[in-house]
């Protein structure tokens, strides 16, 4: 009725502008309303991207299974080279400045030892999860406020926080229970190891002979 039913020939001028009004907060009602359910089917079906840290590591919620993944870079991301070490204040907790900046991932300014951008990051598993919401709140405190990468990471934690103190629920429980691994199928046979039970070489001189067949008879056809 407020979209199609108004009567605006029968109205003054300052009634058109209120139902133009309340037609247009109407519409943004409706439109914002759509855009949510969206981004909630998006997000339980599929994965949300919160961001990277100083690492370039990616952290992503998923719902559907429920887990916290992060995912190591690998030499595709191009995460670049060193530059300059990252400046240490305070090492005395960990001993020297090198072991401070392994410690808290930061640039050592040698592509041989840096956890960032060297062979240091190569050595980590490429997938991690994050177990616990005590965790994730380590995580949001120990985020630069000044990196480009983790002032976005810790705001979209933190906006998404009642979604991920749901999915850390779940984590904890299906841990307790035993039913966290078989989420990622780790008890089960490597399906690269298995045999398919299909002689590929047969199959494909088949097919090719098969493709061979049709090339010549439309070559026949044409002439």
């Amino acid at each position: 009725m407020l979209l199609s039913g108004v009567a605006f020939n029968e109205l003054e001028l300052s009634e058109i502008i209120l139902a133009r009004d309340l037609q247009r907060e109407k519409v943004q009602e409706v439109e914002r309303q759509l855009l949510e359910t969206i981004f909630d089917l998006t997000t339980m079906a599929g994965q949300l991207h919160l961001g990277r840290d100083r690492a370039f590591r990616n952290y992503f919620l998923l719902e559907c299974l429920p887990c916290l993944l992060v995912e190591n870079p690998i030499g595709a991301d191009h995460v670049g080279e060193c530059c300059e070490p990252t400046p240490v204040a305070d090492c005395s907790e960990y001993g020297s400045e090198e072991a401070a900046r392994q410690f808290v991932l930061g640039c050592s300014g040698n592509m041989n030892t840096c956890s960032v951008h060297g062979e240091g990051q190569k050595r980590r598993p490429r997938w991690t999860f994050v177990d616990s919401m005590e965790k994730v709140d380590k995580i949001v405190a120990a985020c630069n406020p000044r990196g480009l990468r983790e002032i976005d990471l810790a705001e979209e934690i933190t906006f998404h926080r009642p979604r991920i103190v749901e999915v850390m629920e779940k984590v904890e429980t299906k841990l307790a229970n035993g039913q966290f691994w078989t989420l990622f199928m780790v008890d089960q046979p490597d399906p690269a190891q298995m045999q398919s039970g299909v002689e590929w070489d047969v199959e494909i001189r088949e097919l090719l002979l098969d493709l061979e067949e049709k090339v010549g008879l439309c070559l026949y056809l044409e002439l």
